[in-house]
């Protein structure tokens, strides 16, 4: 199935599926992330499978511009990110550990008055290259649960559940 792509800004192409909304910076990385962080972060908790699958949270990345799209048309994770490697790795942060840093330093992106239910990225098993196969390929999801508490869970980037419009919202690099 193709997206129908809808326009094209700064060189970047956005599908129907997504509306673009805000643009938020976060700091560097210096590469003293690991689990227990991620746990303390996602207080209300953090889904085993980011470690059975590979997903790191220790590496050393740069300030980054991050973009958050609203997800305007119920659909799959191909619908809104792609399906081929070069789609999402152009969707993909730059690792795992700005996903953290993201989620540390703006908690209230979810803590809003919409009703916002998760917010979804591409990460892939040890921060590396989107495979050809996607097989190193997963969707971290961040969620709020009992009103208070960020719950982080994980699923296959092939997951074939249709995802509801206007109550979730996909991070992804912010291009200049």
């Amino acid at each position: 199935m193709k997206n129908v792509i809808w326009k094209k800004r700064r060189g970047e192409i956005m599908n129907k599926y997504l509306q673009p909304m805000v643009s938020l910076e976060i700091g560097a990385t210096k590469g003293t992330y690991n689990y227990q962080t991620a746990k303390k972060v996602f207080n209300g908790g953090l889904d085993q499978d980011f470690e059975k699958w590979g997903i790191i949270f220790s590496a050393v990345t740069p300030r980054a511009l991050l973009a958050i799209d609203k997800i305007a048309i119920t659909g799959k994770f191909n619908h809104f990110f792609g399906e081929t490697a070069e789609e999402l790795e152009r969707r993909r942060i730059t690792g795992s550990p700005q996903f953290l840093k993201f989620f540390q330093d703006h908690p209230a992106i979810l803590f809003n008055k919409e009703e916002v239910l998760a917010s979804f990225t591409i990460l892939t098993a040890k921060d590396q290259e989107v495979a050809k196969d996607l097989s190193n390929t997963y969707v971290g999801c961040v969620s709020i649960h009992d009103a208070t508490k960020m719950y982080a869970c994980i699923h296959p980037f092939e997951c074939d559940r249709d995802w509801r419009a206007n109550s979730y919202r996909a991070l992804r690099p912010a291009y200049l």
